[in-house]
């Protein structure tokens, strides 16, 4: 109708309504084209309980010209799951506007996309702090190499050493990081840098693993400390 308004109301109601028939209004507003504030409103209500079929129209407001336009759709397609959306999800990285880059980087961290550490690693290597806790989420061994080296933090002007600290830790904190050796690694690395930050990670990791485990990143952990105190 040419109510605006009236238009969000209805939409928003249909967002509240799990059936086909209300999918279908929300996904043939999305096709015929309307104001970007119902665009919104219709994709966030259609992201209330999406399905497959609205994947297309989805992945294509992914690219729309409006900055809330593209991260609504994003978020979305987060909730539909699937390859295609899993695609535009790992392509919005390279998005020039940083919320976009942002809401991306955290749904590829909610799935736990590995595909995704490359271009995240990139990201915060050209300064872009948006996205260093989901790569505290998704990154590995590409992570611990590009961040150390020989077993000391790799020095890099726009990482700086706070924030190297703190995705070394979260990798540390992770149950799916591994194998030890590589946790050892990234220990020696923590110890090394001789920051508030490490060390209060090194701290958090003595912490989570209990000492009957007798892992040699933990035995690494604590002499790191014990040599930070002398």
């Amino acid at each position: 109708g040419p109510d605006l308004n009236r238009a969000l109301t209805a939409a928003e109601q249909l967002g509240l309504i799990d059936t086909p028939p209300a999918r279908a209004a929300l996904v043939r507003v999305l096709g015929l084209g309307a104001p970007p504030p119902l665009l919104l409103a219709a994709i966030t209500a259609l992201g209330q309980h999406v399905d497959l079929e609205a994947v297309p129209i989805l992945r294509h407001y992914a690219s729309y010209r409006s900055v809330p336009v593209r991260v609504a759709a994003l978020t979305a397609l987060g909730r539909s799951g699937g390859p295609e959306a899993e695609a535009t999800i790992l392509a919005a990285l390279s998005d020039g506007d940083a919320p976009v880059r942002q809401a991306a980087a955290e749904l590829a961290a909610q799935a736990g996309l590995p595909a995704a550490e490359g271009t995240l690693l990139l990201l915060v290597q050209r300064g872009d702090v948006a996205v260093v806790a989901p790569l505290g989420r998704v990154g590995g061994a590409r992570t611990v190499d590009a961040l150390t080296t020989n077993g000391r933090a790799r020095g890099d002007a726009k990482v700086t050493p706070a924030t190297r600290a703190w995705i070394l830790g979260a990798l540390l904190l992770r149950e799916d990081f591994g194998p030890d050796p590589l946790r050892v690694r990234v220990v020696e690395a923590l110890g090394a840098l001789r920051t508030p930050e490490a060390t209060a990670a090194l701290v958090r990791y003595l912490a989570a693993v209990p000492v009957e485990q007798q892992r040699p990143s933990r035995a690494a952990a604590e002499a790191a400390l014990k040599g930070q105190r002398r």
